[in-house]
């Protein structure tokens, strides 16, 4: 067993198993080239991917993800079926030349995802089923195809309060009032007041 104290971090750079650990506030890092993580059962606090490309064996359970660094190329692979649960992920690829991947091991396969804050840039996503978390709306991301729950063309409309603060003025929004058939987004420090019946397909609120 691996146990944890405070802020540790265990820098790697070849393979990695782990089968129990006490993670505390600690981050695993994998510096090396090409490596493998395998997960038994085991729950990370940070998980940080520093290397150029990691095959993730087993289900990964972690706080936080990070991968890429908004230059380098890298490759993330997770197994058919595999489960990825996180409270936070971020995932820079070069927005130019999208050379970060996400993807599945096996073509036409889908890995499970459930995050709750995602951060996602400059990369090519493909396999991944993000139904069980909240939409992931990536940046300069190329769809690789077999995704879930990915928009990568955002095409809710957002809240601006650029006249007022009446939710069902269409001038407060950036493309039109939500109905129930249009996704909206309220984000940041706003101040809008739904006076009466009101609807959209999915509400996004998010903290600013």
């Amino acid at each position: 067993a691996l146990n944890c104290s405070g802020a540790d971090e265990l820098e790697v750079e070849g393979d990695l198993e782990l089968a129990a650990m006490t993670p505390a506030s600690s981050t695993v890092r994998l510096s090396g080239g090409e490596q493998t993580l395998t997960l038994k059962g085991t729950t990370l606090c940070a998980l940080a991917l520093a290397n150029a490309k990691t095959v993730v064996s087993g289900d990964l359970v972690a706080a936080s993800l990070s991968a890429g660094n908004g230059k380098d190329a890298f490759e993330v692979v997770f197994g058919a079926g595999a489960g990825v649960k996180l409270n936070t992920m971020t995932v820079a690829g070069d927005a130019e030349t999208k050379n970060g991947v996400l993807r599945c091991a096996t073509a036409g396969g889908q890995w499970n995802l459930s995050v709750d804050d995602a951060h996602v840039s400059g990369v090519t996503v493909s396999g991944s089923d993000a139904s069980k978390g909240v939409t992931v709306v990536p940046t300069d991301c190329v769809d690789g195809g077999d995704n879930v729950n990915w928009l990568f063309v955002d095409n809710r409309t957002h809240w601006t309060g650029a006249l007022n603060t009446d939710f069902a003025n269409a001038s407060n929004w950036s493309d039109g009032v939500p109905t129930a058939t249009k996704d909206a987004v309220i984000e940041g420090d706003v101040g809008g007041i739904i006076a009466s019946a009101a609807a959209a397909g999915n509400f996004t609120v998010n903290p600013g």
